[in-house]
């Protein structure tokens, strides 16, 4: 019986360690990614289109977007842990859908090519490349 117990009670603490490791990836992915979203919009200029009030702050529509998430996963026993980009708390009063503009920040655009008022970001890596490279980065942490 303390044989079981030595394997339950080392089971319990590596999820625990689990858990607590995927909150801090899915923490720290949320911070970068709202990092990256705040830089976009100060990176570039001039502006050529209407923004939001909040573009360029942690309250812009894109970076309410950015959600952090750990999941339990193979029947409770591991985690993981990271962000999901969604339309969800995006502000409804863009010129065009929250869609369009997540969209177009995703392929890297300010302002949306369906209305001709956009402008390429310039680096050959966007913004949502450089936190997938990041992600990247985070992977290789635990190799």
């Amino acid at each position: 019986m303390a044989k079981n117990s030595f394997w339950d009670n080392l089971e319990k603490q590596g999820l625990a360690k689990a858990k607590e490791l995927a909150e801090n990836t899915s923490k720290e992915l949320e911070e970068q990614a709202i990092k990256q979203t705040i830089g976009f919009y100060k990176e570039y200029n001039p502006r050529f289109y209407k923004r939001h009030p909040n573009e360029g702050t942690e309250d812009s529509g894109l970076a309410r977007s950015i959600e952090p998430i750990v999941k339990s996963e193979n029947h409770g026993r591991g985690y993981v842990g990271g962000i999901r980009i969604s339309t969800k708390h995006m502000y409804a009063d863009y010129n065009g859908t929250p869609f369009q503009v997540l969209s177009s920040y995703l392929d890297g655009f300010h302002g949306l090519p369906t209305f001709g008022n956009y402008l390429q970001d310039i680096p050959s890596t966007t913004k949502f490349r450089q936190l997938e490279n990041y992600r990247d980065v985070i992977i290789k942490r635990f190799k």
